[in-house]
């Protein structure tokens, strides 16, 4: 009975009994130091998917459950204090940067990697758990940390690498090493924390977005019939109910399916973005632009630059846009003094 009771207690990550245990706003319980290593590679509860957004990052232990699993099983309460490594809030971290372009979390890349300094940058990530760098575009303050998830190495020193990117990170202050390499100071990058009368608002145009990615994605297979089944595994099967994380996932999808994989000059705006609403919208624009593109005849790079810069302008200038129906982004334009449209 007593081993049953121990079962209730179990971290679903390392499968031992709860160690300073730490319960999220989900009410999901993990031990702290399995949470804080799961938060670094996904800002969602590893049970139920749950935003973990704004939690701090110390982790408080919750003490009444604590408590409670010492009273039950003092001895192995005990013994895990022993053998558990210790926690370490992470609220700045060193990383060194890959400075190629602005990469989404959830994107993956393969990489032939040759430099010298960024052949450093590989061996050195491979010292870590799980093996991390930062990468963006050159001089942006905004980077992505990406996992090397497969790594080959020749007899010549070059990696050829596959990495997967996983969270949004600013950075602090950086410098050039020794090796020319640039390394950075960061701290996590979140959305801004929601209001309770936004979450209605952000709400239907989460569905919206929602609806336009699946429709992408049918609509891409349809007519081209092609679709990378990697990227779909790495995004995972169903859109994410978090509204940061949405925005984020069909950026993400956006840029790896066809026709416009060249939309890379959205990325950085998604990347720091801190509205959720926002970045939504501009993501569903972008949407609406591949729809068209798909819809119609083929278009000339000159019209499909036109029709993402004109997202991005409206984005920039105007604030959120108006989605109005199933067909068209409206926004109301103060340079242009009259409504823009971006049909899909």
């Amino acid at each position: 009975a007593a081993a049953e009771n121990l079962d209730e207690f179990e971290c679903s990550i390392c499968v031992e009994l709860l160690y300073e245990p730490y319960t999220g706003p989900c009410g999901h319980s993990f031990c702290r130091r399995c949470a804080g290593e799961a938060r670094r590679r996904d800002p969602r509860c590893p049970t139920c998917r749950a935003s973990w957004r704004g939690v701090p990052a110390n982790l408080p232990v919750s003490s009444a459950l604590a408590t409670a699993i010492r009273r039950l099983a003092p001895a192995e309460y005990a013994a895990r204090a022993n053998e558990a490594p210790p926690f370490v809030p992470v609220t700045e971290r060193t990383l060194g940067v890959f400075q190629l372009y602005h990469v989404l979390p959830q994107q993956r890349l393969q990489l032939h990697i040759f430099e010298p300094r960024y052949r450093q940058l590989v061996a050195r990530a491979r010292q870590r758990e799980p093996p991390t760098f930062a990468m963006a575009g050159p001089g942006a303050q905004v980077l992505c940390e990406v996992e090397i998830t497969s790594l080959d190495q020749s007899r010549d020193g070059r990696y050829y690498i596959e990495v997967v990117g996983r969270r949004r990170l600013r950075c602090e202050r950086d410098w050039q090493d020794n090796s020319n390499l640039r390394v950075a100071v960061v701290s996590e990058l979140t959305d801004d924390a929601i209001l309770p009368q936004q979450e209605a608002t952000l709400a239907a145009a989460a569905a919206a977005l929602t609806a336009a990615s699946q429709c992408l994605i049918r609509v891409t297979f349809q007519r081209t019939g092609r679709l990378d089944m990697g990227t779909m595994e790495v995004l995972g099967a169903d859109p994410p109910s978090d509204f940061e994380a949405l925005g984020l996932w069909s950026a993400a999808l956006v840029n790896e399916l066809p026709p416009l994989r060249a939309v890379r000059d959205i990325r950085l705006h998604v990347l720091r973005e801190t509205d959720s609403l926002r970045r939504m919208h501009l993501v569903q624009a972008v949407i609406h632009a591949c729809l068209d593109e798909l819809d119609a005849a083929p278009a000339t790079m000159l019209d499909r630059v036109v029709r993402i810069s004109r997202a991005l302008l409206d984005y920039r200038e105007l604030g959120p846009f108006t989605l109005v129906g199933a067909g068209a982004a409206c926004v109301a334009c103060r340079t242009w003094g009259q409504m823009a449209m971006v049909f899909v």
